[in-house]
């Protein structure tokens, strides 16, 4: 998950993750913590430029997907991406991956863009000072 402060200019990981082989991604994991991704720059950038999921189904093959670029054999393949929104605007971007390039699955893609704003609405919730 990337999150974006209010009025920053990049996305950053918020350091959550679920792997299911720690060993095999490590190394992934570690140079997504140390990159920031500029609105429109990467899987996260689409996604925060767009306010709408995308898909993609072979990183390696994607130009605008450089942690491929950074780190070959990283054996991933298809990855998907969707945004947090608050009042619109995204808080943040949730990556998911998978070591097999898919074609796009249009009704994951509408049901996240749906799930979106839900989740935004409990982080805009969960800000708000108690009564």
């Amino acid at each position: 998950m990337y999150r974006r402060d209010p009025g920053e200019a990049t996305l950053r990981s918020a350091g959550l993750w679920h792997l299911a082989d720690h060993q095999r991604f490590e190394a992934f994991r570690e140079l997504t913590e140390s990159l920031t991704f500029a609105r429109g720059v990467g899987l996260p950038g689409r996604v925060w430029e767009t306010g709408k999921p995308a898909w993609i189904i072979d990183v390696a093959a994607d130009e605008n997907f450089p942690r491929a670029k950074l780190l070959p054999g990283i054996g991933l393949k298809g990855a998907f991406g969707f945004p947090v929104l608050v009042d619109g605007d995204v808080l943040a971007v949730l990556e998911f991956f998978s070591p097999e390039a898919r074609v796009p699955d249009e009704e994951l893609l509408e049901v996240m863009e749906r799930v979106g704003p839900y989740l935004g609405a409990t982080v805009k919730r969960e800000r708000l000072p108690s009564r």
